[in-house]
């Protein structure tokens, strides 16, 4: 998915986490690499299912680049191997940095 989002990554993180409060998210980990990139693991519910996602977010200019990759969180214990390489395969080709 691309973003347009012209801040920094620490915003788009704040702003993230505020949605994620508001949709019964919680985040499982998170971290950031860099000061443009953040990585969030979290769990939610979806059309009364339980999931597990896994994200990249790596934000460039004027926009926010993220790949996502989402199971069952029954099912996470035997996919998250595949899920995390998948997405942690993700770049963006000549990433700049927000604008600040």
């Amino acid at each position: 998915m691309i973003q347009p989002y012209a801040k920094p990554m620490s915003e788009y993180i704040t702003l993230s986490k505020t949605q994620f409060k508001q949709i019964g998210a919680q985040v499982v980990s998170e971290r950031t690499p860099n000061a443009n990139e953040w990585i969030c693991e979290y769990q939610a519910s979806s059309n009364s299912r339980e999931m597990h996602f896994y994200a990249h977010a790596i934000s460039s200019k004027d926009h926010v680049y993220l790949a996502t990759g989402t199971t069952l969180e029954s099912h996470w214990a035997a996919d998250s191997a595949k899920v995390k390489k998948c997405v942690d395969s993700f770049k963006v080709l000549g990433a700049a940095p927000a604008a600040k």
